[in-house]
C-alpha cells in the first residue's frame, strides 16, 4: 500500500496519518498529518456530494 502526502493510499477509500505513515514522527507530527488527512478526507466527500448532484 503506498501513501501520498495527503494521506491518500493506493486503496481507495482508505486514508493514513501520523506514526502509520511516519514512524520516526513525535506528536506535533502525527497530529498535523492527521489534520491534513481529515482536511482531504472531507474534501473528497464534498467532491463526491456535488458529483452525486450534479449527475443526470
Amino acid at each position: 500500500m503506498t501513501v501520498d502526502a495527503t494521506g491518500r493510499t493506493s486503496v481507495p477509500g482508505v486514508w493514513a496519518a501520523g506514526n502509520v505513515t511516519n514512524p520516526m514522527g513525535q506528536v506535533i507530527i502525527a497530529a498535523s498529518a492527521g489534520s491534513m488527512s481529515a482536511a482531504m478526507i472531507n474534501a473528497d466527500l464534498i467532491e463526491a456530494e456535488i458529483a452525486e448532484k450534479l449527475a443526470p
